[in-house]
């Protein structure tokens, strides 16, 4: 699969306008043919902002509302490069089939629970979804959770167990990260 840049972001937010000028400045120097952003809060009533984000960058998009102040998946793709055959919509999770060239493959953009105790569910649900397809797959998101310790800048958090089976179930691959030592970083009590 010719597949060459693409990215993944926790945004904490896209309804301010500096919050989205820096994504556009993000999304533009890296030229993606795909941007998936999670936890973007954004509902329903902000679809104007969304088709305008859109049509800013050039790019195709589908999302899942925030459900209140919480949560919220957008996935924009060149449309140019990929074309969108299917497309999976649930509460923490938006899948899209794709075509590029003559392959198929499931781009999916989750967002996992905070809570441990809703974990194993989510990977479970989330397992059983992906096993349906016989394509190549490339799951991308938040899952809140973490598959070594070095992942975490702070020494608090433990490996997530839950989380390390899903991507062995699945025979999925951790890919690097590029010009980051953590996906996600918090000045508040030392990091994330």
């Amino acid at each position: 699969m010719n597949w060459r840049r693409w990215v993944s972001w926790s945004v904490r937010g896209l309804g301010g306008v500096e919050k989205r000028r820096s994504v556009k400045d993000v999304i533009r120097r890296c030229n993606p043919e795909v941007i998936i952003l999670q936890e973007t809060k954004l509902d329903n009533s902000r679809l104007k902002e969304i088709q305008s984000f859109s049509k800013s960058l050039n790019c195709k998009f589908d999302f899942i509302p925030a459900t209140g102040s919480t949560g919220g998946l957008l996935t924009l793709w060149k449309g140019n490069i990929l074309t969108v055959e299917h497309v999976i919509k649930e509460e923490r999770f938006l899948g899209l089939i794709m075509r590029l060239g003559n392959e198929i493959l499931l781009l999916g953009n989750a967002y996992g629970p905070n809570l441990d105790a809703e974990k194993e569910n989510f990977f479970s649900t989330l397992s059983n979804k992906l096993r349906n397809f016989n394509c190549c797959l490339l799951v991308g998101g938040d899952f809140n959770s973490i598959l070594s310790i070095g992942e975490r800048s702070s020494l608090s958090g433990d490996v997530d167990a839950v989380f390390n089976n899903f991507v062995a179930m699945n025979n999925l691959i951790d890919l690097p990260l590029q010009d980051s030592n953590f996906t996600c970083y918090s000045s508040r009590n030392g990091g994330v």
